[in-house]
């Protein structure tokens, strides 16, 4: 037993249990020969599948490590390392894993170095397991330690630094802080168009999503430049009715008409919307009907009103024969007509249209009147 424990050779033994209680025998509890047999026990246990055996033998060397070698020594950091690895092969030991991962990532940055490659894993291990179970919160301030240390080491252009900013870029949006994400899209922005041109599909992507981020922390005034850029791109290289360009269309669409009150940029988009709706879609269904709505209010602020009326009947006779007279989309419709009708003082129609809203209102049940 001596010449197998001095050769090294003692991982594939058969008995592993004897193996440990000789060891014991011919060193002491507390020799680091026998902590570093057990531990080594533990390994060849983890890699032929006994993953709960390995995890009572690490946890026992990880303690005798503690003691024998003490908190600091890398062996004891390595200790803790492995046994963070095999816990998490045991689903009911998850919670376990990352508890200990946790401290061995802030002792292997305190005793080795932040910028540590097997920090960085750590780091990575364990913001894939806050993704993956929702706590995105908990992964950010980690993936932005990644990425200071893959800025100190490998430089901002660095693939290992662009892949940490895309990935930090998709946490800020998931967590809706999308000030904390605009610093990143535009660095990534400036890269694509000088790397890739301006017309190639990731410089576009990047241009999008940096718009939608100014837009949602409450700065349109520079989305809208970018987002009608995007829009002429895709405009220019796909198509107007392409698939790519109407969801820009649409919040161009919005943005003219709720944000900057440019009905006539506005009444345009929307212009391009219906006809794509219709020739796709049907001048019946839901989105093309919303689309008509949204146009005939445009012309009703450009004082368009003769088309305004028209097209807001127009939707009006389709929600009466679809969805009903009582349905919010039909009462909406009938709110619009009636503000028209009173603007331009056609009182019979406006009286007409709020006595379809009162009798709509009067035949619902009182519980559900407000």
């Amino acid at each position: 037993m001596a010449e197998l424990l001095d050769s090294g050779e003692f991982v594939d033994a058969p008995d592993f249990e004897r193996l440990i209680a000789d060891c014991v025998v011919l060193y002491d509890a507390d020799d680091p020969k026998t902590i570093d047999v057990r531990t080594a026990v533990a390994i060849d246990l983890n890699r032929r599948g006994r993953h709960e055996d390995a995890v009572g033998l690490l946890e026992r060397s990880l303690a005798d490590n503690k003691r024998v070698r003490g908190l600091d020594s890398r062996l004891t950091l390595e200790a803790r390392e492995y046994l963070a690895s095999v816990l998490l092969r045991l689903p009911d030991r998850v919670p376990d894993a990352v508890v200990v991962m946790g401290q061995a990532l802030r002792d292997r940055e305190r005793i080795i170095d932040l910028d540590d490659p097997v920090a960085i894993d750590l780091r990575y291990r364990l913001i894939s397991h806050y993704v993956e179970t929702d706590r995105d919160e908990l992964a950010i301030p980690l993936l932005e330690r990644v990425l200071d240390s893959a800025e100190r080491v490998h430089g901002k252009d660095h693939p290992e630094t662009v892949h940490a900013k895309k990935g930090l870029a998709a946490l800020y949006r998931g967590t809706n802080r999308y000030a904390s994400e605009i610093p990143l899209l535009a660095y990534d922005l400036v890269v694509c168009e000088r790397e890739l041109g301006l017309d190639h599909d990731d410089t576009i992507e990047a241009r999008f999503q940096l718009a939608w981020s100014s837009w949602h922390s409450g700065h349109p005034e520079h989305a809208l430049p970018m987002f009608e850029q995007v829009l002429a791109a895709h405009e220019r290289l796909r198509g107007p009715g392409h698939d790519d360009t109407i969801p820009v269309r649409r919040i161009l669409a919005h943005l003219y008409s709720a944000t900057f009150e440019q009905f006539d940029k506005a009444a345009d988009q929307c212009e391009h919307l219906l006809a794509h709706h219709e020739r796709n879609d049907g001048p019946r269904h839901d989105d093309t009907l919303v689309v008509c709505n949204n146009l005939a209010h445009a012309y009703h602020q450009l004082n368009r009103i003769p088309v305004a009326i028209e097209l807001h009947e127009h939707v009006l006779a389709i929600r009466m024969d679809t969805v009903g007279s009582d349905h919010p989309d039909t009462l909406l419709t009938l709110h619009n007509l009636a503000a028209i009708y009173e603007q331009v003082k056609q009182y019979d129609r406006w009286a007409d249209a709020y006595d379809r809203i009162l009798a709509v209102r009067n035949a619902l049940p009182a519980r559900t009147i407000r």
